[in-house]
């Protein structure tokens, strides 16, 4: 299985890929002119994406995916209090 982790925080974004490694391929980006850099060149079973990040927010980056028929799953993270 392969995952996009679009995380902006290096801290959190290792935190995660650590954990996820030892089962899935992961490719961790910062932002998502990255991401979409990524995904034009690849197939993922599974989008992570933090919310708020340079750019386009994850949710805006998924509005536009999802708008080219890319219909891969998507999980949303983020260290927002509310």
């Amino acid at each position: 299985m392969r995952i996009l982790l679009l995380e902006d925080d290096p801290v959190l974004g290792d935190i995660v890929t650590d954990f996820l490694v030892a089962r899935y391929k992961v490719d961790h980006v910062y932002d998502a002119k990255a991401a979409l850099s990524r995904i034009d060149g690849s197939r993922y079973d599974l989008y992570l994406f933090d919310i708020n990040v340079p750019g386009r927010n994850g949710i805006e980056l998924l509005r536009a995916l999802r708008g080219e028929f890319d219909t891969t799953p998507a999980i949303f993270i983020t260290a927002y209090e509310d």
